[in-house]
């Protein structure tokens, strides 16, 4: 962990990966022996927190650690879910393990506990992990947004304005949230267009009716067990079973169908190229076409890619095509469109440059077609800050443009 200096006679904090182990311990073991197992990253954060104030208050300490970073994941699927997993849910806390999974797999919608153990729970750990170093990292430049407010009439959020946010990233204030983990909403003053940064795994995306993907120049989807968004994307689309067994691996078919159909069966594309498929299994949560933009070159003779900003540029401007041909077929509910950072991952492209090169093509479609909300997907608080951080830079330019 980084930004945190112990003082005399202070705990040094613990990293992630210690936080994650002793996270997996306390699964494994429950709640109710807390007392007799060994956790010493979570009983350091929890004395680094305050919420053990003597030695033997530890104990009560790490829970209520554990139901603090909890909380902050929202009454959404993976927060109900990290309920479950450690029994913090009335009931639950003398449950056997497994049975406090198979709960948390529960939460999900057709999700076996066996895809749930090996997918949805070591994101959550880390999750969890992340939420419990955040207060006690340094904020350097990037503020945390609020999750929206809902008005006292409950009829619409309350965003904070893009100029505000940018004050207070400038002056490296931090804002007090209740759930860390967004969305971070952002009005961009342009008729309805606003932007939303989404810290998560791509799927538990909501009120998104296009996804977009970053695939390689050859449309070959990463393998559904991949950590990839390509695979993420992939194995959430696939239809599925009573049983859990594939039916129909909706976006590899679907690829390897539009190439052969437009010719490139074997590929390359060209770098920018956008092929659509249907969203399969996603549709469930709103999720209408799915646009896999071909922006990742495998590099020659050697292991990875390399994603370009012309690439980038190109596929957005086809994104935003492909995107008012869904509308003018499906009607005026296509209205938000989610791009990821494309190259960030694997690729290894520096996360603060994909977003000035994929914000400045956004910005250009927007400032001809405002009526888009677009969305963000980052994979970790870094990430996102970075995300916020640059588009805050590249504000003053916008409202000057707008003068």
């Amino acid at each position: 962990m980084t930004g945190v200096r112990p003082t005399d006679g202070e705990p040094a904090p613990p990293s992630r990966d210690e936080l994650i182990l002793d996270l997996k311990v306390l699964r494994q073991r429950g709640l109710l022996r807390c007392a007799a197992t060994d956790l010493p990253a979570l009983r350091t954060v929890a004395v680094l927190r305050g919420f053990a104030t003597a030695p033997n208050l530890e104990n009560a300490g790490v829970e209520h650690l554990l139901r603090t970073a909890v909380a902050a994941l929202g009454e959404e699927e993976p927060g109900r879910a990290a309920q479950y997993l450690f029994g913090l849910v009335q009931g639950t806390a003398g449950r056997r393990p497994k049975d406090l999974r198979e709960a948390a797999a529960n939460t999900f919608a057709g999700l076996s506990p066996e895809t749930f153990r090996k997918h949805h729970e070591p994101l959550l750990l880390g999750r969890i992990a992340d939420e419990m170093q955040l207060p006690l990292q340094g904020v350097a430049s990037v503020a945390w947004h609020p999750r929206p407010q809902r008005s006292p009439d409950g009829a619409a959020p309350v965003h904070q304005d893009l100029a505000d946010l940018e004050w207070r990233l400038t002056r490296g204030l931090e804002v007090a949230a209740a759930h860390r983990y967004g969305p971070y909403r952002i009005d961009l003053g342009r008729g309805r267009s606003h932007l939303v940064v989404d810290l998560g795994p791509v799927e538990e995306l909501t009120d998104v009716q296009i996804v977009v993907s970053s695939e390689n120049t050859y449309l070959l989807p990463a393998r559904p067990f991949s950590d990839s968004m390509s695979g993420a994307l992939r194995k959430a689309s696939a239809l599925r079973g009573p049983d859990g067994g594939l039916i129909d691996d909706v976006v590899a078919r679907e690829l390897a169908s539009w190439l052969a159909a437009n010719g490139r069966a074997g590929g390359p594309v060209e770098p920018g190229v956008v092929a659509p498929t249907s969203a399969g299994n996603l549709s469930r949560s709103g999720v209408i076409s799915l646009f896999h933009a071909a922006v990742a070159i495998p590099r020659v003779g050697q292991q990875g890619y390399q994603v370009t900003r012309p690439a980038v540029s190109a596929a957005v401007t086809r994104c935003f095509e492909l995107a008012r041909q869904l509308r003018e077929r499906e009607g005026a509910g296509v209205e938000a469109m989610s791009f990821p950072l494309f190259g960030a991952g694997h690729a290894g492209t520096s996360p603060a440059a994909v977003i000035a090169w994929l914000w400045a093509a956004v910005r250009r479609e927007l400032h001809h077609d405002p009526s888009w909300r677009i969305h963000v997907t980052t994979m970790d608080p870094a990430q996102t800050r970075e995300v916020l951080a640059v588009i805050a830079a590249a504000t003053p330019r916008d409202r000057q443009g707008q003068q």
